[in-house]
């Protein structure tokens, strides 16, 4: 793996591409019409691009991780979801992000530390922080999107705290001159969380419909070897099931493996300290 000199994609081209492709999308139409995402997505994506999205959940000493992976044909809805669904804009930040040729027609952005900035219409922002890795065609499409989201963080706007300090000054007036006995808490007290605005997240840090959209998807996907299977021998959906069901266990008594498209983080992903690639392994090992 060398360091992008190629002419036509120089230094610095890959992370252009990035700031494009933030820059789209926040010059979106209002409308969020689906021929924009479609274009959007002709745009920056080759035309078999794989999208992952990796989120990781720790209970007491166990962690568990769960990926999402997108099409190039279901990439227009996830955006239109995404703008559908209360953000009003998202952007990522790289750090100390790297440029490399994989080879004569592939390359490679890498950014251990990435910030994914979500803003919602109500104020509200939630920061995910990860590593991001993005491999490149020599015309600059996408062909592999991976980002392994590690934690996330919500924050609120500072006036939402004002407007509910202004009430409960204005109540603990209104009791001071009705001579109520009652105690009252300070101005300066604590607010109950309760009274703030509902999280606009799951514990994945995705909105709600954003993670049905992942999981329409990913059932989708483990359909898709079943719908293959219907189309090319042109059967009802009953009929298909039952025959390939027949052939899954011919398939594995004959010693066969079944594939899964959910495969382990570790193939793709990133372990704290490097990357298991192996294409690229001198590299990251090198660099851990």
């Amino acid at each position: 793996m060398t360091s992008v000199t190629r002419p036509g994609v120089g230094i610095g081209q890959l992370l252009l591409r990035i700031s494009q492709f933030n820059e789209c999308q926040a010059k979106r139409p209002a409308e969020n019409q689906m021929q924009f995402w479609r274009e959007f997505v002709d745009e920056f994506f080759y035309f078999r691009a794989t999208y992952k999205y990796i989120v990781w959940l720790t209970d007491h000493d166990t962690r568990s991780f769960q990926l999402f992976q997108l099409g190039t044909e279901t990439l227009p809805r996830f955006y239109n979801v995404i703008y559908s669904s209360s953000i009003s804009s998202v952007y990522y930040v790289l750090e100390n992000p790297r440029e490399y040729c994989l080879d004569s027609r592939t390359y490679l952005l890498f950014s251990p530390k990435t910030r994914v900035e979500y803003k919602y219409e109500n104020g509200c922002r939630v920061i995910t922080k990860g590593f991001l890795r993005v491999t490149f065609s020599d015309e600059l499409k996408i062909i592999l999107w991976e980002f392994e989201a590690k934690c996330h963080e919500e924050y609120l706007p500072t006036s939402i705290f004002r407007e509910k300090r202004a009430k409960r000054q204005q109540r603990t007036s209104l009791n001071l001159n009705a001579q109520d006995t009652t105690p009252c808490t300070p101005s300066g007290g604590e607010i109950s969380l309760d009274s703030l605005p509902k999280s606009q997240v799951n514990q994945f840090g995705l909105p709600p419909p954003v993670m049905r959209c992942f999981e329409i998807t990913e059932v989708i996907n483990y359909m898709k070897d079943l719908i293959d299977f219907a189309m090319e021998r042109q059967l009802p959906p009953l009929q298909s099931l039952e025959l390939y069901h027949q052939e899954m266990i011919d398939k594995s008594s004959m010693g066969g493996s079944v594939s899964n498209s959910q495969s382990d983080p570790e193939s793709y992903g990133w372990n704290g300290t490097k990357m298991r690639i192996s294409k690229q392994a001198s590299f990251f090992t090198a660099t851990r």
